[in-house]
C-alpha cells in the first residue's frame, strides 16, 4: 500500500474516532459502583450479612476524592454518562495515536515526493 493511501486511511479512522467522541452529549467524570454498608442497628439483618446495598459515584474535585450516593432511579443514567466519559478519554488516546502515526507517514511522504521530484529533473 502506498504511503498516500495509508495517510488517507489513517485520516478516515481519525475522523471516525473524532466523530464518535463528539457525538456523546452527556458525560460525567467518575466511577460508578454498587457497595454495601452496615447500618449499625443491633437487630438489623445487615449485621450478619454484607450490608445494605447502595449505588455511588466516586469522582475527583479540586484534587480531592469525593463520593456521592446515587438513587436507584438514577443508577442506569449514571452508568451511561460515566461510560461516555471513559469512552471519550479512550477516544482521545486513539486520536493521539493516529496523529503520531500520521505525522510519521507525512514525513515519509515528503521524502518520497522530494525524491520523485528530483528524479524528474535535477536542479543546481
Amino acid at each position: 500500500m502506498s504511503t498516500l493511501r495509508k495517510i488517507k486511511d489513517l485520516e478516515k479512522k481519525r475522523a471516525a474516532a473524532l466523530g464518535k467522541i463528539l457525538s456523546m452529549p452527556l458525560m460525567v467524570p467518575g466511577s460508578y459502583g454498587r457497595v454495601y454498608c452496615r447500618c449499625g442497628k443491633p437487630n438489623c439483618w445487615c449485621r450478619s450479612d454484607k450490608g445494605h446495598p447502595y449505588s455511588r459515584i466516586v469522582f475527583s474535585e479540586g484534587g480531592r476524592s469525593k463520593t456521592k450516593s446515587i438513587s436507584e432511579d438514577n443508577a442506569s443514567w449514571i452508568k451511561k454518562v460515566t461510560k461516555n466519559y471513559r469512552d471519550f478519554k479512550e477516544g482521545i488516546k486513539k486520536i493521539k495515536e493516529y496523529d503520531s502515526a500520521l505525522f510519521e507517514l507525512l514525513g515519509k511522504y515528503l521524502k518520497e515526493i522530494v525524491m520523485q521530484t528530483r528524479d524528474k529533473k535535477e536542479y543546481n
